[in-house]
Protein backbone atom coordinates (compact mmCIF):
# COMPACT_ATOMS: atom_id res chain seq x y z
CA UNK A 1 0.00 0.00 0.00
CA UNK A 2 1.20 3.60 0.76
CA UNK A 3 0.01 4.50 -2.78
CA UNK A 4 -2.63 7.01 -1.69
CA UNK A 5 -5.36 5.03 -3.29
CA UNK A 6 -8.89 3.26 -1.17
CA UNK A 7 -6.65 0.51 -0.77
CA UNK A 8 -4.76 2.46 1.98
CA UNK A 9 -7.53 2.27 4.07
CA UNK A 10 -9.59 -1.21 2.64
CA UNK A 11 -6.13 -3.24 4.02
CA UNK A 12 -6.68 -2.04 7.36
CA UNK A 13 -10.01 -2.71 7.74
CA UNK A 14 -9.18 -6.23 6.18
CA UNK A 15 -6.69 -7.05 9.02
CA UNK A 16 -8.42 -5.43 11.94
CA UNK A 17 -11.59 -7.06 10.91
CA UNK A 18 -9.56 -10.50 10.63
CA UNK A 19 -7.76 -9.85 13.68
CA UNK A 20 -11.16 -9.60 15.64
CA UNK A 21 -12.44 -12.94 13.75
CA UNK A 22 -14.00 -14.25 17.18
CA UNK A 23 -16.06 -11.16 18.18
CA UNK A 24 -19.44 -10.21 17.40
CA UNK A 25 -19.77 -8.70 13.93
CA UNK A 26 -20.89 -5.96 14.85
CA UNK A 27 -18.16 -5.29 17.39
CA UNK A 28 -15.69 -6.28 14.91
CA UNK A 29 -16.85 -4.05 12.20
CA UNK A 30 -16.58 -1.00 13.80
CA UNK A 31 -13.21 -1.37 15.27
CA UNK A 32 -12.27 -2.31 11.65
CA UNK A 33 -14.10 0.92 10.19
CA UNK A 34 -12.34 2.67 12.73
CA UNK A 35 -9.03 1.62 11.81
CA UNK A 36 -10.04 1.90 7.92
CA UNK A 37 -10.76 5.97 9.23
CA UNK A 38 -7.63 6.76 10.80
CA UNK A 39 -5.38 4.93 7.42
CA UNK A 40 -7.98 7.48 5.11
CA UNK A 41 -6.69 10.23 7.16
CA UNK A 42 -3.02 8.87 6.58
CA UNK A 43 -3.02 9.30 3.17
CA UNK A 44 -2.73 13.09 3.75
CA UNK A 45 0.83 12.37 4.45
CA UNK A 46 1.42 10.26 0.99
CA UNK A 47 2.28 11.63 -2.18
CA UNK A 48 0.18 9.67 -5.18
CA UNK A 49 1.49 6.75 -7.10
CA UNK A 50 -1.49 4.67 -8.45
CA UNK A 51 -4.73 6.31 -9.74
CA UNK A 52 -6.08 9.00 -11.26
CA UNK A 53 -4.25 11.17 -8.74
CA UNK A 54 -0.91 10.47 -10.06
CA UNK A 55 -0.65 12.85 -12.19
CA UNK A 56 -1.17 15.44 -9.66
CA UNK A 57 3.02 14.20 -8.40
CA UNK A 58 3.89 15.68 -5.34
CA UNK A 59 0.70 18.47 -5.50
CA UNK A 60 -1.26 15.47 -4.51
CA UNK A 61 0.24 15.96 -0.87
CA UNK A 62 -1.88 17.27 1.83
CA UNK A 63 -5.39 16.21 0.83
CA UNK A 64 -6.59 12.80 1.85
CA UNK A 65 -7.13 10.19 -0.93
CA UNK A 66 -10.98 10.54 -1.39
CA UNK A 67 -11.21 7.28 -2.45
CA UNK A 68 -10.13 6.00 0.98
CA UNK A 69 -12.34 8.78 2.76
CA UNK A 70 -15.10 7.41 0.68
CA UNK A 71 -14.41 4.22 1.66
CA UNK A 72 -14.18 4.22 5.71
CA UNK A 73 -17.55 6.35 5.25
CA UNK A 74 -19.16 3.29 4.04
CA UNK A 75 -17.30 1.14 6.17
CA UNK A 76 -18.35 3.32 8.81
CA UNK A 77 -22.67 3.79 7.83
CA UNK A 78 -22.55 -0.48 7.49
CA UNK A 79 -20.99 -0.71 11.30
CA UNK A 80 -23.99 1.47 12.07
CA UNK A 81 -26.55 -0.58 10.21
CA UNK A 82 -25.30 -3.93 12.00
CA UNK A 83 -25.35 -2.22 15.26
Amino acid sequence: MGEKTMLDALDPFRRALRARAGEALPTAWQAAAEAATRAAADTAQLVPARGRAARMGTLGHGPPDAGAVSLALILTAVGTTLR
